[in-house]
């Protein structure tokens, strides 16, 4: 918990400052998976056939074909999985920086909860490829051969679907080695001050991203509580608001807080929403424009914000309670 002491003195903390905290307090995340590619792109032959058909030269031509189809539930749910990795993964960092977009920042005391939730997906994938490899040769390979008829090439294909989807994650050492200042200590200050300035990037890279994926939200949950040109009433889906609010829980649990305003904008957005039913929210003419009119208000005072301070700054100090 924070202190009245301490936000004054987040507040007055210098951006190098800033940094350095960030820098003591985080750690350093990769991510990078593996997925099937699930197109080719049609040979020479096939390219000039296709000119033919329609008297175009054959160097002016592209064209790919598909080779799996990524609706069949089985293949899907191998996509999905590793999609949803990456959206853990960027759910619990922040940026680093844009030189290394594969390395995010995680708090360290989160460390655990993250190995334990990424572990928890790369057993569902395991499930999920096995699930997809089981009917591999006796449904997905007919179908797809089928479905391409002449086009069907068997050497496009593995053997087996086990290791073409997978990920994994680690940590690795953003710091200068320690070796490196007796050994040379010139280098080893320019090292520094090149990992300070990497941090002091992902202090304004980190407020941004989150000052531009609330923008987003409130905008879109401010335009469809307008009533339309002709007056009717849009609709909207669910999600609208519960994305919103899950990026409250984010918000305060990445803990932002060197920023008073953005911290302040994102407070009255929560409190507006607050006790509010999606259904009411649909049919009472009264909510949405009491909903619409705050969504609105905090859109126009965020752009103000994103525009006239494009160097913001984020914390990872726990939230005041």
């Amino acid at each position: 918990m924070t202190t009245t002491t301490e936000t004054t003195a987040t507040a007055t903390t210098s951006s190098d400052d800033f940094a350095r905290r960030l820098r003591d307090e985080t750690a350093a995340v990769r991510f990078r998976r593996r997925v099937l590619g699930n197109s080719r792109t049609l040979d020479a032959g096939k390219r000039r056939e296709i000119a033919d058909l329609y008297d175009a030269d054959p160097d002016y031509v592209r064209a790919r074909k598909v080779l799996l189809n990524r609706k069949d539930k089985r293949v899907r749910e191998c996509f999905s999985v590793c999609d949803r990795a990456i959206k853990y993964w960027e759910s619990m960092t922040v940026p680093y920086s844009e030189a290394q977009k594969g390395l995010r920042l995680i708090r360290r005391d989160r460390i655990e909860e993250f190995e334990a939730g990424m572990q928890r997906l790369l057993d569902e994938l395991g499930e999920a490829v096995a699930a997809a490899d089981e009917v591999y040769k006796t449904e997905i390979l007919p179908e797809a051969k089928q479905r391409l008829d002449k086009l069907f090439n068997a050497a496009d294909y593995p053997a087996s679907l086990f290791g073409c989807w997978g990920f994994d994650w680690e940590f690795p050492n953003v710091e200068p080695p320690s070796y490196l200042e007796q050994l040379n200590p010139e280098l080893f200050e320019a090292e520094q001050r090149r990992i300070r300035g990497r941090f002091e990037e992902a202090v304004a890279l980190a407020e941004a991203s989150f000052a531009d994926e609330f923008a987003k939200m409130i905008a879109k949950l401010s335009e469809r509580l307008q009533p339309g040109p002709d007056g009717k009433v849009k609709t909207f889906q669910t999600t609208t608001v519960d994305n919103l609010r899950e990026f409250f829980d984010r918000f305060r649990d990445l803990n932002i807080g060197s920023n008073a305003e953005l911290d302040a904008l994102v407070g009255e957005a929560q409190a507006a929403l607050e006790g509010v039913d999606v259904n009411k929210l649909r049919k009472d003419a009264h909510e949405r424009q009491t909903v619409g009119e705050s969504m609105t208000a905090i859109y126009d005072r965020l752009n103000a914000l994103m525009v006239d301070k494009p160097g913001r700054r984020i914390s990872l100090e726990d939230g005041d309670e």
